[in-house]
């Protein structure tokens, strides 16, 4: 048996998703929405073809060697974005004209 928790309307792509569930376009799209980046002087090829998983393996060495100027930066938006966020395990989600539901199971079922 389930319960829905919320309903949320036209979600923002990568914004509402954990990091870990990113593709590599929404890593791209995290990485251009920062504030402090020139998208001119960033070296955004090192990060193209990444999966929000593999950016979030990613250590802060690496991240400086994709890209000198901008690695340590982006490295510390996205710990900061994994430490200030709070991510809901879904049980359950469906997705109806935009509108995304989300169940969760009640009193321990499964």
């Amino acid at each position: 048996m389930y319960t829905c928790l919320l309903a949320v309307g036209d979600m923002d792509g990568w914004q509402s998703l954990h990091p870990d569930k990113w593709t590599d376009s929404d890593v791209l799209d995290f990485i251009f929405s920062l504030k402090d980046i020139n998208p001119e002087m960033l070296r955004g090829e090192q990060f193209r073809a990444l999966s929000g998983s593999e950016l979030c393996r990613l250590s802060l060495q690496e991240f400086t060697l994709r890209d000198p100027q901008y690695g340590q930066l982006i490295h510390r938006q996205l710990q900061s974005l994994l430490d200030q966020r709070q991510y809901i395990h879904l049980s359950m989600t469906i997705n109806i004209n935009s509108q995304l539901l989300v169940f969760l199971p009640i009193n321990g079922s499964k």
